[in-house]
C-alpha cells in the first residue's frame, strides 16, 4: 500500500512521486537446528509453506521467522493459522515441523530446538578367521552396545517410542512357494508359483538363510499368484527366491526407548532382550512387523564371509561383535562412524578367545 502521491514539475517535465514504502516485519519465532546425536549446529535450509512469512537463517544452526503480521495474519484476533517448516541439511533426512499460530497471539512464540538425524548408512565388511585368513560365511555380527538390537532388514514402518517389541518365533504355516517373477526393492506386490488359501495378514517369509525379510500380506490379488503387501520390500529378490507364510507366537516384550523411522536397521529398548526374532507390536495392526537380527551375512561362492548392516543411524562410534557360526572364533572391533561416508567398511578377523 502506497502512501501520499505528489506530482512535481520540473522545468516542462511532470513527474509523479510517491513517498518510500517502509515494510516492517515481526519477528515471530527463532528455532537453532543441530545433528543427533552429536548436538553439533547445522546450517539448515528452511522452507514455510505460508506466503509472506520471510526465514532467515544465521551462525550457529539459529533461523528467524518473520513477518509484516497485518499482511500475512489478518484475523489473528480471531482466528489460529498453522504453518509447517521443512528442514534440510547436508547428509541429514529432511524433517517437517507444524507450527500453530493460536488466535491473539503475542510475538515472539516461544523458540524452536529441533534436531536432524544423518541420512541411514551401512557399515560392511568380511569376516576371516585371524589364523590363516580362510573367509567365514555365516558369521553372526551385530553391534555390542547395551539394550541396541541390530535388525537383518530395515525398518518397513515408523514405530513411536513405548512401542512393545517382542522376542518371537516362527513355524511354517503350510506349503512352500517360490517367486514366479522378480520382486524388486520397495515393491508392495508379489507373483508367486501358488497365492492359494493366503489371507491379510498372514505373515510371508521371504529368501533362504540368512536372508530372511518378513512381509504381511494386505490383500490377494485378482491375477494368479498376485498378492499384495503392507508395505514396501527392502531387498529386491529373483524369480525363484522362497516364500513361505508362517505362524508368529510373541513372548516376552520390552518397549522401545525411543521412536524409530522406517528404513532404520536399529532398535533401542529401555531395557535388554534376549532373542533371535523379534516382532514390533505396533498399536496399527497394519504396522506390526517382524525381524531376525544380526547383521545379513553371505555363504555363496562368490561373496562367502561378507557381512552388512543397513539402516545404521545416531551412532557416533560402536563396538561389533562377530563369531562363526560354531561360535569357536569371536572378534570384538572399535569403530568411528564417518557419517559423510554412506558405506562403513570394517573388516572383522576372528580369534579364539
Amino acid at each position: 500500500m502506497f502512501a501520499n502521491r505528489y506530482q512535481v514539475q520540473v522545468g516542462s517535465r511532470l513527474y509523479s512521486v510517491v513517498d518510500d514504502l517502509i515494510s516492517s516485519y515481526q519477528v515471530l519465532m527463532v528455532g537453532r537446528v543441530t545433528s543427533t546425536p552429536s548436538g553439533a549446529a547445522l546450517l539448515p535450509a528452511v522452507q514455510v509453506d505460508h506466503p509472506g512469512v520471510q526465514v532467515k537463517t544465521g551462525r550457529d544452526g539459529f533461523f528467524c521467522l518473520a513477518a509484516h503480521v497485518p499482511l500475512v495474519f489478518p484475523d489473528l484476533d480471531t482466528t489460529a493459522y498453522n504453518l509447517n517448516l521443512i528442514l534440510q541439511a547436508e547428509r541429514h533426512q529432511p524433517l517437517s515441523v507444524p507450527v500453530s499460530i493460536p488466535a491473539g497471539s503475542a510475538f515472539p512464540l516461544p523458540g524452536l530446538d529441533l534436531s536432524l538425524h544423518y541420512q541411514p548408512l551401512r557399515i560392511q565388511g568380511w569376516v576371516t578367521m585371524g589364523i590363516g585368513g580362510a573367509v567365514v560365511g555365516l558369521a553372526r555380527v551385530e553391534i555390542d552396545q547395551a539394550n541396541l538390537l541390530t535388525l537383518r532388514t530395515p525398518l518397513h514402518f515408523d514405530h513411536p517410542a513405548g512401542t512393545p517389541v517382542s522376542a518371537c518365533t516362527f513355524a511354517s504355516l503350510g506349503a512352500a512357494r517360490v517367486l514366479d517373477q522378480p520382486a524388486a526393492f520397495l515393491a508392495t506386490e508379489l507373483r508367486l508359483d501358488n497365492s492359494a488359501g493366503l489371507l491379510p495378514g498372514n505373515v510371508l517369509r521371504l529368501g533362504g538363510e540368512p536372508d530372511y525379510e518378513f512381509m504381511a500380506v494386505d490383500s490377494p490379488g485378482s491375477q494368479p499368484g498376485q498378492v499384495f503387501l503392507r508395505g514396501g520390500l527392502r531387498r529386491s529378490y529373483p524369480a525363484g527366491t522362497p516364500v513361505q507364510a508362517v505362524t508368529v507366537t510373541p513372548g516376552a516384550a520390552v518397549a522401545l526407548d525411543r521412536d524409530a523411522s522406517a528404513g532404520q536397521g536399529l532398535l533401542w529398548l529401555v531395557s535388554g532382550l534376549t532373542a533371535s526374532g523379534i516382532q514390533v507390536q505396533d498399536a496399527n495392526p497394519a504396522r506390526v512387523e517382524q525381524h531376525v537380527l544380526g547383521a545379513l551375512s553371505r555363504d555363496t561362492a562368490q561373496d562367502r564371509g561378507y557381512y552388512r548392516i543397513d539402516g545404521v543411524v545416531d551412532l557416533h562410534a560402536i563396538s561389533l561383535h562377530a563369531e562363526n557360526p560354531a561360535a569357536t572364533h569371536f572378534a570384538d572391533q572399535g569403530w568411528s562412524i564417518d557419517p559423510a561416508q554412506p558405506v562403513n567398511t570394517v573388516n572383522l578377523r576372528l580369534f579364539t578367545p
